[in-house]
Formats: C-alpha cells, structure tokens, sequence
C-alpha cells in the first residue's frame, strides 16, 4: 500500500468517526457541569435557559440531565442527519 492509499484511508476514518459522532449514536447524557464544559457556557447561563424552557432537560434523577443532541439543537448547531442530499 502506498503513503497515498494509506493517507485516503486514515482520511475516510476521520470523516467516518465524524459522522458517528454527529449521528447521535454517540448522544450521552451530561450534568449541568458537564454541560457547561461542552458549550464553555457558564452553569448559570445553562441553569438560566433551563428555568426559561429554552433547552430540553430531563430531571428524572432528581438533578438536570442533558443529552449533548439537546444542546447542540439549542446553540444552533446543524443536525447532519437534516442536511443529507437524498
């Protein structure tokens, strides 16, 4: 295999993970913390658009949840699976 066939693989890997990634197959659910991290939003900015209903949260574990599909929705980032040429 030549350095040229090994690069277009290696490249076609990236852009497949990325896909995974985008996909919501890799959706996990975050704290208030972790989802302060993942936006570099403050917590009391994510607290503040949970009490205005501006962002999907589940509390059925007696503290705020969110899968990380639900922020990027709020913060406008644009779901892949939307933007497919069918």
């Amino acid at each position: 295999m030549t350095n040229a066939e090994v690069q277009i693989l290696r490249d076609e890997i990236a852009s497949l993970k990325e896909l995974v990634h985008n996909s919501g197959l890799n959706d996990e659910w975050m704290s208030t913390k972790q989802a302060s991290a993942y936006t570099k939003l403050s917590e009391r900015t994510i607290n503040r658009a949970v009490s205005n209903g501006e962002v999907q949260v589940s509390k059925k574990v007696g503290k705020n949840m969110f899968r990380q599909s639900w922020l990027d929705q709020w913060l406008g980032v644009p779901d892949i699976n939307t933007n497919r040429n069918n």
